[in-house]
Order: C-alpha cells, then sequence, then structure tokens
C-alpha cells in the first residue's frame, strides 16, 4: 500500500511538472529574468529574515512556556541550520525533525520538543485558515473564484472539527478506560504522553495567544513575498489577489499529494491567477523566484552548521 501510494505521488508530481511546462512560453521568461528588478529581490531577502525571526520568537515562546529557557540566538541558529538541511531532504516533516534533533543535547525531554513543534504547527496552520477566510470576506466580490471560497471555508470547517474531536470528552473517556492496555504498546503510550504534553499549553493561554497573532503576521508576510516577487518580474498584479490566492496556494503545497510539493505550488500559482488573466508564464515566474531566494536566505544556516554543527 505505501509503495502503491509512493507510485501515485511521483505520477502526480510528473504530471504537475508537465502541467507547468506546458503552460510556460520560454522565450518570454528570458526577457523576464533579464529585466529583474534587484531592488525587490534584495527586499524579498529582508523579509525572508524577518519570517525567520519572527518563527524563531514563535518556537522561543512556546519552549519557555515549558519551562525551557534556550537564548533566543541560540534557537535561531537551530531554526536556520535546519531550514539549510531541510533544502536537501525533501519531505514535509524533515524540518521539524531536524529543529528536534537540534535541540536534542540541549533539552532533556524529547517530548517537551515535540509538543513545542507540534503546537507551533497547529497555530500555523489555523493562522493560515484564518488569513485566508479574511482575504475571501474582503475581495471575494473584486474576485469571484468560487474554488478559493469553498476551500477556505471547508478547512476552517474540517480543523475545527478535528480540534474539538480531538478535545471531546468521548476521546478523553476513550483513553482513561483503555490507560493500561495503552501502556502495554511503548508507541501508543509515547503518543499519549505527547498529546498529554501538547493540552498542557492551555495552561498558557496568554503565549499561545501571542504565537497566533505572530503567525497571522507570519503568513502576511509570506503573502508580501509573493507580492514583492511580482514586483520583481514587473508583473503589474494588484495585492488583493495575493491576499486571495497565496493562502491557498500554500494549504494545497502542505497535503502529502505530491513528492515536497514539488510542481504544486508553480502548477496551483499558473491554475489560480490564469482565473484573473495572468499569463502562465509570469505565475511560473512569481513562485520559482521566491524559491531562488529562500536557497539564498538559508544559506547562512550553512555556515552556521559548517561552524557550530545542529546540535551542540
Amino acid at each position: 500500500m505505501k509503495f502503491f501510494l509512493k507510485i501515485l505521488r511521483v505520477v502526480i508530481c510528473l504530471g504537475l511538472i508537465y502541467f507547468v511546462v506546458s503552460k510556460v512560453d520560454y522565450e518570454p521568461l528570458r526577457a523576464i529574468l533579464r529585466d529583474l528588478r534587484i531592488e525587490f529581490c534584495i527586499a524579498i531577502i529582508g523579509v525572508l529574515y524577518l519570517q525567520n525571526f519572527i518563527k524563531a520568537l514563535k518556537w522561543h515562546t512556546l519552549l519557555q512556556a515549558k519551562n525551557i529557557n534556550l537564548s533566543l540566538l541560540r534557537i535561531l541558529q537551530v531554526d536556520f541550520s535546519s531550514t539549510f538541511l531541510s533544502l536537501f531532504v525533501p519531505s514535509t516533516i524533515s524540518l521539524d525533525l531536524f529543529r528536534a534533533y537540534g535541540l536534542s543535547k540541549e533539552v532533556a525531554s524529547k517530548k517537551q520538543t515535540a509538543s513545542s513543534i507540534i503546537v507551533d504547527r497547529l497555530l500555523s496552520l489555523f493562522a493560515l485558515i484564518v488569513v485566508a477566510n479574511i482575504s475571501v470576506l474582503l475581495f471575494y466580490k473584486t474576485i469571484a473564484v468560487p474554488e478559493v471560497a469553498y476551500t477556505s471555508i471547508s478547512t476552517l470547517i474540517v480543523f475545527t472539527a478535528v480540534v474539538l474531536i480531538i478535545n471531546s470528552r468521548f476521546v478523553v473517556r476513550f483513553l482513561s478506560r483503555y490507560k493500561v492496555t495503552i501502556r502495554r504498546y511503548n508507541i501508543l503510550h509515547k503518543l499519549e504522553e505527547l498529546r498529554g504534553s501538547v493540552n498542557e499549553y492551555k495552561l498558557h493561554r496568554s503565549k499561545l495567544i501571542k504565537v497566533f497573532f505572530l503567525s497571522v503576521a507570519m503568513q502576511t508576510l509570506r503573502i508580501v513575498v509573493y507580492y514583492l516577487a511580482s514586483l520583481a518580474v514587473n508583473a503589474n498584479i494588484p495585492f488583493q489577489y495575493f491576499m486571495i490566492f497565496t493562502p491557498i496556494v500554500m494549504f494545497l503545497v502542505m497535503l502529502p499529494i505530491s513528492l515536497a510539493g514539488i510542481g504544486l505550488r508553480e502548477s496551483s500559482f499558473i491554475y489560480f491567477f490564469s482565473k484573473v488573466g495572468v499569463l502562465g508564464t509570469i505565475a511560473f515566474a512569481i513562485p520559482a523566484l521566491v524559491s531562488l531566494m529562500v536557497v539564498i536566505s538559508v544559506l547562512p544556516g550553512g555556515l552556521i552548521l559548517a561552524v557550530k554543527g545542529l546540535a551542540l
């Protein structure tokens, strides 16, 4: 079954790449790259560094809630190094695994580190869904694309339902009833402990609220990055288009339907932006440029890795 799913993801990935290649006119693309505006590329890198700082601040706040008092500088070092390493391992969870390993020698409890990463991911996802739905409310009349509204609203409903089910009395009673049985199976016992560690964050609501608003700021900055990329390629695309489409694209890239999202980001940009009259070549150039800027921005992580290593 796993082999079949892997083959399916490869087929989907190849299909997406074919879709992208078929929609791109390479003669105009060369002209776009030739006239690239460097000042906006520099601005993109600046915003990406601001994103990295916010990401580290979020994790630092969640670790403090667990009485793990590492410096913000150390969190930044681990985050930069982990992001650099994740460039070479095409997997959705590789970044989180590297982050967890980076603190493995400084934090005694792996459970505490893992729960901080899980809560960070959940709040980031919730912030993305909130930004997507606010964008739909503000700009949908301007850009009437039904797929965007359906996706935004359905993800909010599904996310809320899953959270309510996980925290329902039924699940709590079920775990309590079969506590002895669960402890017989080491992996189930560890998962139960991890769930308990995640639930402990309910006692730190002020920190959760802080991290949520930082996540909203970070998701908004991601939209700004793609808008700056459009300016860098001399595309005259209104900002509200990015507010509407970018959160949906980012959500789709998170889904395990393509190998590390390869081809999915570009094909999604082409699909959605073509709905509002943007040429496929331009729609391809924007995420491609952002991907290049991301690689450049995390190069300091390689230097940190060479000098300090990932785990001290």
